[in-house]
């Protein structure tokens, strides 16, 4: 699990808030940590429901930016696992997961199971901002 950035948004220790960025798209990580690194965030990545599960346990994780669906154990899963095992945890959904059938909506469903807000991609920078104030409001 690469790690990115240091810097001023500092959390325990003096060390760097650390936000996992869970996503099966690379293009999608790499976007966000563009916009995230600079701000003096450190930056982990995984790259479905299974790895953030795992990085959560090795610890050090403050923040999470997730994706819904992804291959081996998707976002709802991770957000159920996380609401029992690490509810002080905040989460932002970023998703391309919209409206289902029966006018279920997925996005709506991440926020009842506990997310902060879910957004709906495309992925824009402002969308990433909105998302790390939401993570820094919940620390």
């Amino acid at each position: 699990m690469p790690v990115y950035g240091t810097g001023k948004s500092l959390g325990r220790d003096d060390m760097p808030k650390r936000i996992l960025i869970v996503d099966d798209s690379e293009q999608t990580r790499a976007i966000i940590r563009e916009i995230i690194v600079p701000l003096g965030y450190a930056i982990s990545e995984a790259t479905d429901g299974n790895d953030a599960i795992e990085s959560v346990k090795q610890g050090g994780i403050d923040g999470m930016i997730l994706d819904l669906i992804m291959p081996n154990r998707d976002g709802l899963e991770v957000l159920v696992w996380l609401k029992s095992e690490r509810p002080d945890l905040p989460v932002v959904v970023i998703t391309s997961a919209g409206e289902g059938h029966d006018d279920i909506s997925y996005p709506g469903i991440a926020e009842r199971f506990g997310a902060l807000k879910a957004f709906e991609k495309p992925i824009s920078q402002r969308m990433v901002l909105d998302a790390v104030d939401l993570l820094s409001g919940a620390w």
